[in-house]
């Protein structure tokens, strides 16, 4: 057997065991998704889903409407020009994939020509008579991605609160008590 004809036979054989000792097991880092929703869940005193539409007194989806405040004035967002759904707002009722099953809808609130001083302003306005305020802050080096949250002046959410329903560090989700 010639010299080349060995050292490639054993190039083959070794190749594939250096490999796997030199592989980690951790997988390679990704672009990670940026999150520019908030998922919202609205209850009343008694833990009751107020989006669940088999309840009596429950919100309805289509009343909702999501404004922000540009300039010092509010701008309803299907106003204003952004690819995906018009409205800012995706409803999600009790079929979803949370357990248990809850309805939620989901805000878009990383709206570029709406941050001012690294944070947005929304209104939510859930009815006619009823509204919150959410302000988020962004990271404008990473896709305007949400970093912090706060519901009507007050602190509800950052990078590392646990979220109420997936029980994850990271997700941005806020329950609202009506």
């Amino acid at each position: 057997m010639e010299m080349n004809t060995f050292i490639r036979m054993i190039g083959v054989a070794v190749l594939p065991l250096v490999s796997l000792l030199s592989c980690d097991d951790e997988p390679a880092p990704g672009p990670r998704p940026a999150h520019q929703t908030v998922d919202v869940m609205l209850q009343d005193e008694n833990g009751r889903d107020l989006l669940d539409q088999e309840q009596p007194d429950a919100y309805n989806p289509d009343d909702i409407q999501l404004y922000f405040l540009i300039d010092n004035q509010e701008v309803l967002m299907a106003n204003v020009p952004y690819i995906g759904n018009p409205s800012g707002i995706t409803y999600h009722g009790p079929e979803g994939t949370y357990t248990p099953k809850v309805c939620s809808v989901s805000l878009f609130l990383a709206y570029d020509k709406a941050i001012e001083n690294g944070r947005t302003t929304a209104i939510v306005k859930w009815n006619k008579t009823d509204a919150d305020t959410i302000v988020c802050e962004v990271n404008p080096d990473y896709l305007n991605e949400i970093e912090k949250i706060y519901l009507n002046g007050e602190f509800v959410w950052d990078t590392r609160t646990v979220s109420p329903i997936y029980k994850v560090a990271g997700e941005p989700e806020v329950i609202i008590v009506k």
